[in-house]
């Protein structure tokens, strides 16, 4: 069991070993789960919800925590031999890898692969993904004859009811899972040694961001000062790369060259090391020239959803359920106040 492999280990284990050793020995050590990171898994299940209509006839199986692994596997294998149309979650092992497959249709008696993301376009590691399932399929047994991804049309307008068809794209990308059949096989390798040895002492990265946070980011960032180079304003590779600066044994705001920094980050560091405010009195005037009564002060929340929940909407489309405004019609004048929040579901 120790060499044993789940799809999320794997694709951990592409990012950082050590994410990977972390996951498989302690869970306990992740970040805990923000709202933001909440709703998103939440959206992924409406997706995912949504996609399975597009598999008229299909079964969704039962994954809860009660019933064992080797139970799933093989209540996904009697499924197939009943020549289910589409089994959505089924469960699937082979050389100690486990994964589930969001939607696994039969056509003609093959079997077509389809994995389902919240995205609005086709990414590298859903590739890697797909690679992952289409091995431990093909090596179950089950005659894959493609593999896709089922992703969200940001260009799809609402008009009533939501129409699956027109909602999501899906690109086959079956050439690319095969040609990564042996990239697959070699990384499970270096994995099940991994796993089979102590935790690997890998340093902070870029990989610890991109593509997406690691799950231990707050265990293995902790012992950095704070703030540290890594909290420079930016992105990894915008302006200088902060991730450089670290590995060179630049930590500390003290040790930072100010030349090689864009200005934002040289105020930032600035204000971090001598207490101070940074104030552009004439950038401040300018705007101030700029304004003239009525004067009004907006403020307006808005919130996304991959499935628009309005006709006439898309996607992701940024959707305002709120706003507060004050008015002042002229100088010396009291203010006016006018504001709208939107009932749940209206």
């Amino acid at each position: 069991m120790n060499s044993y492999l789940s799809k999320s280990l794997y694709m951990n284990g592409l990012k950082c070993h050590k994410a990977l050793y972390l996951q498989k020995y302690h869970a306990a050590l992740k970040n805990p789960i923000t709202e933001d990171q909440q709703m998103l898994f939440n959206n992924a299940e409406e997706v995912n919800e949504a996609a399975r209509l597009l598999f008229p006839g299909g079964v969704l199986m039962n994954n809860n925590g009660n019933l064992s692994i080797p139970y799933q596997i093989n209540d996904t294998a009697r499924k197939i031999k009943r020549g289910t149309p589409a089994i959505f979650e089924g469960s699937f092992s082979f050389n100690d890898v486990f994964t589930r497959v969001d939607i696994l249709a039969l056509r003609n008696g093959l079997f077509h692969l389809y994995e389902v993301k919240s995205t609005t376009e086709v990414k590298d590691q859903h590739k890697d993904d797909v690679a992952l399932q289409y091995y431990v399929l093909t090596g179950a047994e089950i005659k894959v004859e493609s593999a896709s991804v089922v992703f969200i049309n940001n260009q799809y307008v609402r008009n009533g009811k939501i129409e699956p068809g027109d909602l999501f794209l899906i690109q086959d990308i079956t050439d690319i899972v095969k040609g990564k059949q042996g990239y697959v096989v070699s990384e499970i390798n270096k994995m099940k040694q991994v796993l089979m040895g102590q935790m690997p002492a890998t340093d902070i990265g870029e990989y610890c961001l991109i593509p997406f946070e690691c799950d231990f980011k707050g265990y293995c960032w902790q012992r950095l000062p704070k703030p540290s180079v890594l909290d420079l304003k930016g992105r990894c590779y915008s302006g200088v790369n902060k991730f450089d600066m670290y590995r060179n044994g630049i930590v500390h705001f003290e040790e930072i060259n100010l030349q090689t920094l864009s200005e934002g980050q040289r105020i930032q560091v600035t204000v971090e090391l001598n207490h101070e405010n940074v104030l552009n009195h004439g950038a401040i005037s300018q705007f101030l020239g700029t304004l003239h009564y009525p004067l009004v002060y907006l403020d307006f929340e808005t919130f996304m959803h991959p499935i628009p929940f309005y006709s006439g909407c898309r996607p992701y489309q940024q959707t305002p359920f709120q706003y507060s405004i004050h008015v002042i019609p002229n100088e010396g004048a009291e203010s006016v106040h006018y504001e709208f929040l939107a009932e749940s579901g209206s």
